[in-house]
Formats: structure tokens, C-alpha cells, sequence
């Protein structure tokens, strides 16, 4: 039986294919184990990279023995300092003879009683948020409250959407649903509601259509490997948004099970935009027959198969748009895809990614 994890083929296929990534360092970086990565891989008939083709991390003897062994850095930290997996800095550290510390010599997190009680009970930020702006785990976080008499909260209850936002369906509240579809995702074991990007104009975006406060919680990670932009985090817990997004068809580790939400049909168009700003990409093309002919074409990814059907059904209901699917991909070409972004971007002012829009407006105005 395949994996269950929260990555597409077409991520997958990029992060190793383009961005050069070992197994090891797509694994760290969505959360899982290397045999995961490599079991996805052989599904789909990913080519692997012989060892030569491999990208050399250069750690030099001195700076991992500072880190390790007088800064008392942990492992996971040196290796998310050099953009590697945790083993290459386990063979790295017995390549050169650095003696191995005993768990109980790793460096201590220092995390001050009275900014822990501010960010945990004045701003209501959760244990895996406050982990993440430490460089810890959640359960150091739990633990150092228990040591500190800070009362734990028995469930998640912050709220960070006004109830006003999501009691009716506006072009805003659909726009951020899409962004949920494509980019976001439901925490399985709580009410958070997480949204991720290396584009800081969509995070802007996401928290505006939302109305959400200015504190709330966000943080930026590097991604591991070279050349990768940082991902920029919205996380909070929101039981009635959570429900809400429940109630119109989201699940946890949707990436696969996604089908067809609850969407009317008056806003579907700004829910579509949400997603293919997410997941979705436009570009220009010349005509292999005739190099002075241009086209338009855009995709929309998913790793459901279902989800791009009950997509490519309702724009097809609602528009009367032809369109193809192959494996991952909706795609709309030619006159379509023209057609799409007019219905996509039907005012100037709507929510949209200014970079995927300035590509359907160029070759819109030049009226091919």
C-alpha cells in the first residue's frame, strides 16, 4: 500500500528533478521518512541520480566541531544550517573523528518565563508555533510550562477569523478558500488551520480576504537545499473557521483525497482563482509549426484525481470551457485559457497574484 503523504508528484518531481534535492533533504523537508520519498519515487518512475550527480554539501572540520562540540549545537540544527539531510552530518561527524555527545549534553533551550506566558497565554499562540520561533520541539515547549506553573490550555481556542468573515460567502472568504484548497492544510490532531508560501504578496493576500489581526501567528522557515526561497507560515487554531472549512468538504492530508467542495456557483470563479494562485501557473508558447504564432496555456495541479474532474465539470457548467486532463495537470489552451482568465480576473480590483495575472493581461492586450 502507497504512503499517505502530503506531497504531489509534480512537487516531488521538481524538488528532486530541478531543485536537485537528495531523498534525504525531501524528506526533512515535508516530514517523513527517506523510505517514504523512495517508495513515491518508484510509483512514479522518478529516474534516480546516480551519487556523482549529487550536489557536495562542504562542511569543514572546524565549523562542525564549534557547532557540535562547543556550541552544543543538536544535529538537526547543524543540518538545517547547512541545507543537508541529518545523516550526511552523522557520517560527516565520523568522518572526521568528532566523539558523539550523550543526550544529556545537548544545548538548553533558553526560553524566558515571561515571554513563553506572553506568547502562549496573552497572544494565545499554540506549542508548535512557539516551537518553530525557538528552534525546539513542541513538547520542549509543554514541558518548560509545566516547569513554569503556566496553566496549559486543555484544547485549542484561539480565534483569529472574525465569525462575520465566514458567515456568508463573499469573493474574498472564496479566494482564501482556494489558497486553502491548493497551499493549506488542517492539523490532524487539533483545530489549526496552516497556510504556507515562498510568495510573501499571497501571504498579504490570504490575511486580508481573512480579515486576520496583525499578530497573528506567523513565521518564515529556510527551506533546506540550494537556491530555495523561504517559506513564509500563517498558522493559528480557529475552531469555528476549522468547522466551517470541515463543514464545505476540507479534510486533513487533502492533497490526495480532495474532491468536490461546497462552493456556490457565484463565487466559484474567485475560488478557482484562489487555487491556480496556489497551484496553478499561466505561460506563453510558440507554435512548433508556425514560430511566429503565440498561444496561452495554464495548468492547474493536483495530485486528486477527482478534485480536477469536479473542477473541469463545473467551469465546463458554468462557462461552457473545453478543457484536457493529463495525470496531474487541468490544462486550458488557446482561446480557452484566454477565455478562463477573462472569467478568473473579472475586475481590476479582485484578490490575485500580481505576477500570474501580468501574464494573462500581456497576452491579453495584444489581442491573440
Amino acid at each position: 500500500m502507497s504512503p499517505t503523504i502530503d506531497i504531489s508528484e509534480s512537487l516531488l518531481r521538481r524538488l528532486y528533478l530541478e531543485d536537485g534535492l537528495t531523498q534525504n533533504e525531501i524528506a526533512a523537508h515535508v516530514g517523513c521518512g527517506v523510505w517514504v520519498v523512495q517508495e513515491l519515487m518508484r510509483k512514479w518512475e522518478i529516474e534516480t541520480r546516480h551519487g556523482s550527480v549529487y550536489r557536495r554539501i562542504d562542511l569543514p572540520r572546524n565549523e562542525l566541531y564549534e557547532m557540535y562540540i562547543v556550541q552544543r549545537m543538536s544535529l538537526e540544527a547543524i543540518a538545517d544550517y547547512y541545507g543537508c539531510g541529518l545523516r550526511t552530518v552523522r557520517r560527516r561527524i565520523k568522518a572526521f573523528e568528532i566523539e558523539t555527545r550523550h543526550g544529556s549534553e545537548y544545548r538548553f533551550i533558553e526560553l524566558p518565563r515571561d515571554e513563553l506566558d506572553n506568547l502562549y497565554t496573552v497572544q494565545g499562540l499554540g506549542a508548535e508555533t512557539i516551537a518553530a520561533r525557538y528552534g525546539c520541539s513542541n513538547q520542549t515547549v509543554l514541558r518548560r510550562l509545566r516547569d513554569f506553573n503556566i496553566p496549559v490550555r486543555p484544547c485549542r481556542v484561539s480565534q483569529y477569523v472574525p465569525p462575520e468573515v465566514y458567515g456568508v460567502w463573499t469573493s474574498d472568504l472564496a479566494y482564501a478558500v482556494g489558497l486553502i484548497a491548493s497551499d493549506g492544510n488542517l492539523d490532524k490532531r487539533g483545530s489549526a488551520v496552516r497556510f504556507a508560501s515562498t510568495d510573501e504578496e499571497l501571504i498579504d493576500l490570504y490575511c486580508g480576504c481573512l480579515q486576520l489581526s496583525v499578530d497573528v501567528p506567523n513565521y518564515v522557515a529556510p527551506q533546506r537545499g540550494w537556491g530555495l526561497k523561504p517559506v513564509h507560515y500563517v498558522d493559528f487554531d480557529d475552531r469555528g473557521f476549522r468547522t466551517f472549512l470541515e463543514d464545505i468538504g476540507l479534510t486533513p492530508a487533502k492533497s490526495k483525497t480532495i474532491g468536490p467542495l461546497a462552493i456556490p456557483d457565484n463565487v466559484f470563479a474567485d475560488f478557482l482563482r484562489g487555487c491556480w494562485d496556489g497551484d496553478g501557473c499561466w505561460s506563453i508558447h510558440r507554435d512548433n509549426r508556425w514560430p511566429s504564432v503565440e498561444y496561452l496555456r495554464t495548468l492547474l495541479a493536483s495530485a486528486s484525481p477527482i478534485f480536477l474532474v469536479w473542477v473541469q465539470a463545473t467551469v465546463k457548467r458554468l462557462t461552457g470551457l473545453a478543457s484536457s486532463i493529463s495525470h496531474v495537470n487541468l490544462e486550458y489552451s488557446g482561446k480557452y485559457a484566454v477565455q478562463l482568465g477573462e472569467w478568473l480576473y473579472y475586475a481590476p480590483a479582485v484578490p490575485a497574484l500580481g505576477r500570474k495575472r501580468a501574464i494573462w493581461e500581456k497576452f491579453a492586450a495584444q489581442g491573440k
